[in-house]
């Protein structure tokens, strides 16, 4: 009887488009201040997309992470926002 190993390669470990959008997303959250008068809250879907290069699909899936940890409000048919927070805890 032949030998019924897998011949199993090692995942590549770098990160999927949807982690790399989240960490650069989560960290501009982070660092802007949106107490302030002018600030831009709303998340610009078509726009972000275009900005870092990938198609709307990990950027959905990204921003569908920081809504589960309270860092955007996603509302139907009308887009994102960042919302108010004391302090950003960066965490994964």
């Amino acid at each position: 009887m032949a030998n019924a190993d897998l011949d199993i390669q090692p995942i590549d470990d770098s990160p999927s488009l949807k982690w790399r959008a989240y960490d650069a997303l989560k960290s501009a959250i982070a660092g802007m201040d949106i107490y302030q008068e002018d600030a831009q809250l709303r998340l610009d879907e078509r726009a972000l997309s275009l900005r870092f290069g990938v198609s709307r699909t990990p950027l959905r899936e990204a921003l569908a992470q920081l809504e589960l940890e309270g860092l955007v409000r996603i509302v139907l048919a009308a887009g994102s926002t960042s919302r108010a927070r004391p302090k950003l805890k960066c965490s994964r």
